[in-house]
């Protein structure tokens, strides 16, 4: 057992410190473009503009945990009903070759509430996909598109959201 666990430390112990640069805190915004899908008496598809703000921490060049906070506009009949979602996720990052730009992957947890006259907030999960470009060593620009699951309750019966957003994050 030990043959096996002393080596893998060594390999992780010397491995952290090429690391320590590409980890840090970052902050960001983004907007764009939100499609909601649901099913209900009074909850139509809609198609919104959304709002964002991110928050994280790099661990790695190739993984990060990100907190999410989106608006994501209004649905119903009469756009009377604003949905929120909430979102703690793990980033998974790829470098493309030598240069500034990274694939991203997300997957986590969110939640969605439904601001209206009786509100309704439901658990599920986001995942996607996008990328960044790093413009300086603490500024880059996203883009990307995230799904998140809507609802299982009597208000929201059930479907998901759609949102493709730019933005930017700065990293300190």
């Amino acid at each position: 057992m030990n043959r096996i666990v002393i080596p893998i430390g060594l390999m992780l112990a010397t491995a952290f410190p090429a690391f320590a640069n590409d980890s840090g805190f970052y902050i960001g915004a983004d907007v764009g473009r939100v499609s909601t899908d649901v099913s209900g008496p009074e909850l139509t598809k809609s198609v919104d503009a959304s709002l964002g703000l991110i928050g994280g921490y790099q661990l790695s060049r190739a993984l990060a945990v990100e907190a999410q906070y989106d608006r994501m506009g209004k649905i119903g009949l009469g756009n009377d009903y604003r949905l929120n979602a909430a979102s703690l996720a793990a980033i998974g990052i790829i470098p493309v070759g030598n240069t500034n730009f990274t694939l991203r992957g997300k997957f986590g947890f969110a939640r969605t509430s439904l601001d209206a006259p009786n509100t309704s907030s439901e658990n599920g999960i986001v995942v996607g996909i996008g990328g960044q470009y790093k413009l300086t060593q603490t500024v880059g620009l996203r883009f990307g598109l995230d799904r998140y699951d809507v609802g299982n309750s009597a208000l929201i019966p059930g479907g998901h959201t759609t949102e493709l957003y730019g933005g930017v994050a700065y990293r300190f």
